[in-house]
């Protein structure tokens, strides 16, 4: 992943982004471990269907690599999760 920023200058593409960031790192801070399990088993099987299902619908973003394409500045919010070790 730091190759990756190096590589193709993810930092500064990254500071014209700092209110996206911002809400990112916002609901991290909202959206506990604790609190996504609890929403998981409270609605696993009719909201979401699997993990990656929550975190996507959650946050609003793909996090598998082969799923970063389909979504604007899928790579930036994956980058901020692996910040936060939410998978």
């Amino acid at each position: 992943m730091k190759n990756n920023i190096k590589a193709f200058e993810l930092d500064k593409l990254y500071q014209k982004h700092k209110d996206y960031v911002y809400e990112l790192v916002s609901q991290n801070l909202i959206y506990s471990e604790e609190y996504l399990n609890v929403l998981f088993k409270q609605y696993e099987g009719t909201l979401f269907s699997s993990r990656e299902d929550l975190l996507r619908i959650v946050h609003g973003n793909y996090f598998d690599e082969e799923l970063l394409i389909n979504r604007p500045l899928a790579k930036l919010a994956s980058d901020i999760q692996l910040q936060f070790e939410v998978n």
